[in-house]
């Protein structure tokens, strides 16, 4: 009988006030992928913005997919000193409009670049469909989120929840 793929939380953080940015640290390298799913909350309507292992080097590209329910178009970008998860799914100042799901693979393995998946909507804009390029073999011990770049003149809003999960892979 072949073994299911599980979902073990890592992490879950509910924001009961405002926060420049969202740290996860010390995350295990026991699991096989991670998943993060964020219901953002924003001050400024901002984009979602991310880091791993504190890394502000131009080694983050993405290419997008958007549609806004009249528009449809792809973006691209490389040499980035973040990672970017929203583009028109970004988190808005109601709580419950925004939803990210971001599935990061192989995280922890120490000979390839890290690439991650992100599916993010806004009831009132839009939706994007994310590929992130993270070009460093480093194993992801910790990841910050941010909005407006980390340049803190965004904040995540009291509402804002983000939980963290580590995936098992199955095995025969």
């Amino acid at each position: 009988m072949a073994k299911t793929a599980t979902y073990s939380l890592i992490a879950s953080t509910t924001l009961t006030g405002t926060s420049a940015q969202i740290d996860f640290n010390s995350i295990p390298g026991t699991f096989t992928d991670l998943v993060m799913v964020i219901r953002g909350v924003s001050n400024s309507n901002d984009n979602i913005f991310y880091r791993f292992n504190g890394s502000s080097s131009a080694i983050y590209s993405r290419t997008d997919l958007y549609g806004t329910g009249t528009t449809a178009a792809s973006i691209r970008a490389t040499s980035q000193t973040q990672g970017r998860l929203t583009n028109y799914g970004y988190p808005s100042s109601t709580a419950g409009e925004q939803n990210t799901i971001w599935h990061i693979m192989d995280y922890a393995n120490t000979t390839t670049y890290k690439t991650s998946l992100c599916r993010s909507n806004r009831a009132s804009s839009g939706v994007d469909a994310m590929v992130n390029l993270f070009s460093s073999t480093s194993a992801i011990t910790s990841i910050s989120l941010a909005t407006n770049t980390f340049t803190g003149t965004a904040n995540w809003q009291s509402g804002t929840t983000v939980k963290l999960y580590g995936i098992q892979a199955g095995s025969n």
